[in-house]
């Protein structure tokens, strides 16, 4: 999988959990300790988030970090289901 694709992946699922909590980008950034900015390019420039931000974003939303990649393609189960479909 590309670094692109991975990077919109990313992008997607934390304004996928933010828009499931009502939170804001900026109350997103707030709760998580973040500049709004950071996020924002992670959104909108395709930023490569740091494991550290991806975690801050998790404490934010009040998740884990397996909980945060509990999507396909990084579900494994979801993976192997697609795989298996093929």
């Amino acid at each position: 999988m590309d670094h692109s694709l991975q990077n919109r992946l990313i992008a997607d699922r934390i304004k996928q959990l933010a828009f499931e909590n009502n939170i804001t980008i900026r109350k997103l950034a707030l709760l998580g300790g973040l500049r709004q900015s950071t996020i924002n390019n992670i959104i909108n420039n395709g930023s490569i988030p740091t494991v550290s931000t991806v975690l801050s974003i998790c404490t934010a939303l009040n998740i884990t970090l397996s909980e945060f990649f509990d999507f396909y393609p990084y579900n494994k189960k979801e993976a192997s289901r697609e795989t298996s479909i093929k």
